[in-house]
């Protein structure tokens, strides 16, 4: 769950999440910023396409400043 926390910000919990999340959005692009078990911490980006209907998953994984780890995806909206 995320609420507003100010223009263009938001913050809360996610499932993986182990503190607060952080999030900012920017036109198209919705930036995720938390922590998670054992010292990872992730780092997300969201681009919405100009369908509407789409959109990129871009995230990173690090642990002491170090990537561990990548995810992209496309996700799309189904009728």
């Amino acid at each position: 769950r995320l609420r507003p926390s100010g223009p263009g910000r938001w913050q809360g919990m996610l499932t993986d999440a182990t503190d607060l999340v952080r999030a900012e959005v920017s036109g198209n692009q919705l930036a995720i910023r938390y922590p998670m078990r054992d010292g990872v911490r992730a780092t997300q980006f969201l681009y919405l396409q100009p369908d509407g209907r789409t959109a990129l998953n871009r995230m990173t994984f690090t642990m002491a400043g170090v990537k561990v780890g990548e995810l992209n995806e496309t996700i799309r909206k189904l009728d």
